[in-house]
């Protein structure tokens, strides 16, 4: 929903985009020391001692009742449907901060509020790899079947040893034996899976699915899972009403 050219980073402040159509503009106006007003301003208005939100200006919680009403009463905001504004709402107030100065190809904006044991799937050429060194991710030595967090983390990421993954490759292969298990546990803890790819890494080529699209297979054809493309998440089957899959259930068998 939000993108800087600038900056090479989404963060909220950028201008709003729907359709191609600019929409509106997100900025602050401080009015402290350590506060600030969070309003939205139109866009092309006079933004004269306006500022717009970045990494480097924290927006105070007690300043959320005003942002979500003005954020629902701005004119602009009629061409925005309700699931959209509850977006815009829960980005624009994350302290506008993503959580890595990687930005994920997918276009999903992670911020440091996300919720605890969150899963993030995608491709490690392009995205996976990068995030798994900003976060200076530990590599699993011993596969615990329940997948937990590592201590000190906040993420759940998929990251083995070459040794590990060398012994499941040859002992019931790879995907069967570890991956796929680390699907259906985020599954089954219930946590929100945000996909951080672009799915044209869904294939290595026509037909024959990457990893990355092994597990949106699995979280689609055995779960009931969908993509959701306003949050960027693999969505359960209680939110999953409309939403197309993005892999052909003849693909693969798990």
């Amino acid at each position: 929903l939000m993108y800087s050219a600038a900056l090479a980073t989404p963060f909220a402040g950028a201008i709003f985009y729907k359709g191609g159509k600019k929409i509106l503009n997100l900025y602050v106006k401080k009015n402290s020391a350590n506060m600030y007003d969070l309003a939205v301003k139109e866009a092309f208005e006079d933004m004269a001692g306006w500022y717009k939100v970045s990494n480097e200006v924290p927006v105070s919680d007690a300043n959320v009742a005003l942002a979500k009403t003005q954020l629902n009463s701005s004119s602009k905001l009629n061409e925005f449907s309700q699931t959209e504004r509850k977006v815009l709402h829960e980005v624009a107030l994350n302290n506008a901060g993503s959580a890595f100065t990687h930005v994920p190809t997918s276009g999903a904006l992670i911020t440091n509020n996300a919720k605890q044991g969150t899963f993030l799937i995608g491709s490690y050429p392009t995205d996976l790899q990068q995030i798994l060194g900003e976060l200076n991710y530990p590599k699993i030595q011993n596969v615990d079947f329940v997948f937990p967090v590592p201590s000190g983390q906040k993420f759940n990421l998929l990251n083995i040893s070459d040794a590990q993954y060398n012994y499941w490759a040859a002992n019931g292969g790879f995907f069967t034996k570890v991956n796929g298990p680390w699907i259906d546990a985020a599954v089954l803890q219930n946590a929100d899976v945000v996909v951080v790819s672009n799915f044209n890494q869904l294939y290595n080529s026509p037909g024959v699915l990457s990893g990355f699209g092994k597990e949106i297979h699995r979280l689609e054809w055995k779960h009931g899972y969908r993509f959701d493309p306003t949050t960027k998440m693999m969505v359960p089957p209680s939110k999953a009403s409309g939403l197309p899959a993005k892999t052909l259930q003849s693909e693969y068998t798990h």
